[in-house]
């Protein structure tokens, strides 16, 4: 989020003015940022039956993924398990995605993209879209949620892909008189269909299905499904482990090691998956941990860990610990796939990008299932990431770079941009907008 700014103002009332009044008060309004993403707004010296309207604009940058952009509207707030206690069996996430005591909404949406698109789409509501020409702005599409869809139970997820999908490495450069200048790097590799499928090498891959009561209410059988959709993709001469995770942690075969993911130990997991049900506290780290440390990574094979989870916590620091140690062991993710109506985007994207893996997010009567599976499913084990190890480096002694994010860089991943954002100095002036620029990168 780069950018929030508030306006309010009173609306007309139909009512007559007193002759007398005391001079209003100056109406204050208060934005406290709650959680990274979470907001509270509140707005005193309001009259009695006055009515009051409030504007909240802000900005983002659009994530672009496998030839899309993706624009997310939250709707639902996560309702986070407290796992900065011990874990107990008695302890339970009460999670519910069913939010008609709320308001309902209306959603309208003006997509000016500046560039040719393919018609917008949105993933998990109803909406009516057309679309009109204008002079200076091409064309426009508008989106307007239909009434049937007035509950605000799910996140507004609004999709679109670009007409020409064949975007060059970019630089962009920007720098005031006298001052230290900003840069945006955007590398483009080619998404997972211009890829194509090819030979691979025998991976381990850990699933860990979480189980808490947090995943009542229909995403438990989400996360199943996406599940056995993710292990028809298995060899033979793949290894398998599946864990599931409450306040508990416990394997489908009561083993710490891998098996071939042969038809019969295939069969005997989704036996065991369909016995499970939710229950007890989202101890996400004790699973996180398990599956890094008990399930033992075999000599010369890539492990991957694969975690199915509505990552309903409060406490996302000793996650992002395990994260950290889950990269010093060589050969070694963490790909996370975010499930339910309330999942915590902002903590399903971190891990997986800590862990030097990639993120998805299945969202409850999500159109896109078989699309976003078979996505996250060629990354985790057909695709793997194109480009490890990145460095950048920049040509010329006069230019140099400081402040760099993210830092080290992330693998690059096909269909997903890397996008490195940094200050740079240098003796000569930089006009705003793109400029080119040398760069290198050293795959070992």
């Amino acid at each position: 989020l780069e950018f929030i700014r508030v306006l309010f103002r009173p609306l007309p009332m139909h009512k007559t003015t007193p002759k007398r009044h005391p001079p209003p008060l100056p109406r204050l309004l208060r934005l406290i940022r709650a959680k990274q993403y979470l907001f509270t707004m509140s707005v005193a010296n309001i009259k009695p039956g006055e009515m009051i309207e409030v504007h909240m604009r802000y900005q983002e940058k659009l994530p672009y993924d496998d030839g899309e952009f993706r624009f997310v509207f939250p709707m639902v707030a996560p309702d986070a398990y407290d796992n900065s206690e011990t874990p107990s069996s008695s302890s339970s996430s009460s999670s519910s995605s069913d939010s008609r005591k709320l308001n309902d909404v209306s959603i309208n949406v003006n997509v000016k993209p500046g560039v040719a698109i393919h018609p917008p789409r949105s993933l998990v509501h109803d909406v009516t879209i057309t679309n009109k020409k204008d002079d200076s702005e091409g064309e426009i599409y508008n989106v307007q949620l239909n009434k049937k869809d007035k509950y605000p139970n799910r996140d507004f997820v609004l999709a679109y892909s670009v007409v020409d999908r064949g975007v060059s490495p970019m630089v962009y450069l920007q720098r005031q008189a006298g001052r230290d200048g900003t840069f945006l790097l955007v590398l483009n590799p080619p998404d997972t269909e211009t890829l194509g499928s090819g030979e691979r090498a025998p991976a381990d891959i850990v699933f860990v299905l979480d189980r808490s009561a947090s995943m009542r209410g229909g995403s438990l059988e989400q996360a199943r499904n996406a599940l056995k959709y993710l292990l028809e993709g298995l060899a033979p001469t793949d290894g398998v482990q599946v864990l599931t995770f409450d306040h508990e942690v416990e394997s489908f075969d009561n083993q710490k090691e891998f098996s071939d993911a042969t038809p019969a130990i295939l069969g005997n997991i989704n036996t065991y998956l369909e016995k499970i049900t939710p229950r007890g506290g989202t101890e996400l780290e004790l699973a996180i941990y398990a599956a890094h440390t008990s399930v033992v990574q075999r000599k010369g094979r890539e492990k991957a860990i694969c975690l199915i989870t509505d990552a309903a916590i409060a406490d996302h620091t000793r996650a992002f610990a395990l994260c950290d140690d889950i990269v010093k062991q060589e050969h070694t993710r963490l790909y996370v796939l975010g499930v339910g109506a309330s999942v915590d985007r902002l903590l399903v994207s971190k891990l997986a990008s800590k862990g030097q893996g990639v993120s998805e997010v299945l969202l409850p009567g999500e159109h896109d299932i078989p699309a976003t599976c078979k996505r996250f499913r060629k990354r985790l084990m057909e695709g793997g990431p194109l480009i490890t190890n990145i460095q950048l480096k920049w040509q010329g002694q006069s230019f140099s770079a400081h402040s760099v994010y993210p830092s080290p860089l992330p693998s690059l991943f096909s269909g997903q941009p890397l996008q490195i954002f940094g200050r740079f100095s240098a003796p000569v002036d930089v006009t705003p907008g793109a400029a080119t620029l040398k760069t290198q990168l050293t795959i070992p």
